[in-house]
């Protein structure tokens, strides 16, 4: 099995006869796209929490092109005032808070009573006290020369238990990983079912899926719905196949985006003009959802390239991209 643009291929129940599961693979943006900027400064506040977190994301962000480095909001500030904050900076905020507290819990402990007829555990209830461990992370962008704010994400975690130094060091990673997550685009791998049709060709089609072609699974399912046989299938069959053919156009390595997300799209609104079932409908979101991640991604790559030549002092600079995220 090919890992990949397929990370999990598993035959369904026989009585469905071959249909499939499968993993595609679908790029998301970044939901803070900070590396877009030649410049960042990151802003923390004085609390250790915070301090922390900021290094981590320096460290983080120090493996790309952008130039990193820490300063406090009021070296910013007075750099600003000054006119010292260059084009295509970036300031990214970071504030954390850690809150202990302590929690009753019911609980219940094993007491041995001894009587007539022998000994036995028998569990009483008790209330134990516990500590928890609220840790809570506000990220904010803002232009840097002029800080106008741009965005703000909030993340939180929590943990209970009886180790209070553990559950803050615990959390501190926890909040750290998911800021880090934020910064970068993501590959995420989505479940899609094929449906099976008791044909040769559709069968034969899934085959190839299921070994990672997505292409050459497409490319089969579209000579088929071109045949006479296709054709003289009932409206049902037909509705499936022309789903498994928008799935498998969905994740098709051979063609560009645009064309990849509108072959998709039409072939399963062709599905549910045939049979209007949920699924199909929900694939189709689906697809328009990866098209709209398609065009944030290229509007954080147009972003990236207007902003590095705002650094670099190029003239002209072509006009910003109309998103920022």
């Amino acid at each position: 099995m090919r890992l990949g643009g397929l990370v999990l291929a598993v035959a369904l129940a026989a009585g469905c006869g071959g249909g499939l599961r499968v993993g595609g693979e679908i790029d998301r943006p970044a939901r803070m796209p900070v590396r877009a900027f030649a410049h960042i400064v990151v802003v923390a506040d004085e609390s250790e929490a915070s301090r922390a977190i900021a290094e981590r994301l320096i460290e983080h962000l120090r493996g790309g092109d952008s130039r990193v480095e820490l300063r406090s909001g009021a070296e910013l500030e007075a750099l600003r005032a000054a006119g010292r904050v260059a084009r295509g900076t970036i300031a990214l905020g970071v504030e954390a808070t850690l809150l202990e507290e302590a929690r009753r819990a019911w609980s219940r402990r094993p007491i041995l009573e001894c009587g007539a007829f022998g000994c036995l555990d028998t569990p009483h209830p008790r209330v134990v006290e516990l500590g928890a461990v609220r840790g809570h992370l506000t990220l904010t962008v803002a232009d840097g020369p002029s800080g106008r704010p741009l965005q703000r994400e909030e993340l939180a975690a929590e943990e209970e238990g009886t180790d209070p130094l553990g559950m803050r060091l615990r959390i501190l990673e926890r909040l750290s990983t998911d800021a880090t997550r934020l910064v970068d685009a993501q590959r995420e791998t989505v479940d899609v079912e094929l449906l099976a049709v008791d044909v040769r060709e559709v069968r034969d089609a899934l085959d190839a899926i299921g070994a990672g072609l997505w292409d050459r699974g497409a490319a089969a399912l579209d000579r088929f719905v071109a045949s006479p046989a296709f054709g003289a299938l009932g409206a049902e069959a037909r509705a499936r196949v022309l789903y498994d053919l928008g799935q498998a156009r969905r994740f098709d390595p051979s063609l560009p985006p645009d064309e990849r997300h509108a072959r998709a799209a039409e072939a399963l609104r062709a599905a549910i003009r045939l049979d209007p079932r949920p699924r199909f409908s929900r694939a189709l979101d689906d697809v328009a959802a990866d098209r709209r991640s398609g065009s944030l991604l290229r509007a954080q790559r147009e972003a990236r390239a207007h902003n590095f030549r705002l650094a670099r002092g190029e003239d002209p600079v072509p006009e910003p991209p109309a998103t920022y995220r």
